[in-house]
């Protein structure tokens, strides 16, 4: 959240800084176009808030890796042969 947090201090319009984002790459300047300015609002959010940025965090990450997501039939079903999908909780080191 560390990295946001500077990214909307140092880029939003919002700020008073109006510093450079040139250290954040295109990244930074993807997230603070002034043509898009609904993702200056969700790095705004984000900056703001530490359990909003991890909570969306985690779900897009599994979003993104399908972690924990069911398939239906076809060639899926076939390669998961009714084994358990992996989530991050498995570790393997029985601890919880």
């Amino acid at each position: 959240n560390m990295y946001v947090k500077d990214l909307y201090a140092n880029g939003s319009s919002k700020s008073r800084k109006g510093g450079d984002i040139s250290k954040f790459g295109w990244i930074g300047k993807v997230l603070l176009d002034k043509d898009s300015p609904t993702t200056e609002a969700w790095v705004g959010k984000y900056a703001g808030s530490y359990l909003n940025f991890n909570k969306d965090l985690a779900v897009a990450f599994n979003a993104v890796t399908q972690l924990g997501s069911e398939y239906t039939g076809g060639k899926y079903e076939n390669l998961l042969k009714d084994r358990k999908r992996k989530t991050l909780n498995d570790d393997d080191l029985g601890l919880f």
